[in-house]
């Protein structure tokens, strides 16, 4: 099964990548898919009901200090102009009063309170890659975990480890390590 794309997505794509549209690859749509896994903070976790109330009018975006929110165009099929993050590579920095939120006027992005705010994903340690566990000191995963947050603490043996209960997912740990690349992934 390929791509889900509407009839005016198909058009406009006519004489670019009709070809393309109708391709199934399914690697390709897997390798894809991809970069589309991480919402904005405060999405509704229902996809279906998420892409009903979003307006894709980017304000989210418009409002991320960090800008760290982008809009896939055409090739997001369903998800033209909604909006994702890729925190690995462009970290959510979680701010106190989630301006990403508070500018969403659909409610496809929303809280009742900041503590009630669900993790957009998950940091994972790849010890094998860990400088730590490779005999190198290195706290930079824990000291860039925003302090109001505190998901990484060093354990007895002085190795980070990722408090799951308290993680948001932002991707500051992952951007911010200095191992080789992939030492800290954000998952969903």
């Amino acid at each position: 099964m390929g791509k889900e794309y509407s009839r005016k997505q198909f058009l406009r794509m006519f004489p670019f990548g009709y070809v393309e549209a109708i391709n199934d690859d399914k690697d390709k749509e897997n390798a894809e898919g991809e970069e589309f896994n991480f919402r904005p903070p405060g999405a509704l976790q229902d996809e279906n009901d998420f892409l009903k109330l979003c307006k894709r009018c980017k304000k989210c975006s418009e409002a991320c200090p960090h800008d760290a929110i982008f809009f896939p165009g055409i090739e997001g099929g369903k998800n033209e102009n909604t909006p994702f993050m890729d925190p690995a590579n462009k970290p959510c920095r979680w701010c106190r009063d989630m301006p990403c939120i508070n500018a969403c006027p659909s409610g496809a992005l929303k809280k009742k309170s900041f503590d009630d705010i669900l993790p957009v994903g998950l940091a994972v340690i790849d010890t094998d890659l860990c400088s730590t566990y490779n005999g190198i000191l290195c706290d930079i995963c824990i000291t860039s975990c925003p302090s109001w947050i505190k998901a990484v603490r060093m354990n007895s043996e002085r190795h980070p480890e990722i408090i799951e209960e308290k993680c948001t997912g932002c991707g500051l740990c992952a951007y911010y390590c200095d191992a080789v690349p992939d030492a800290i992934s954000i998952i969903k």
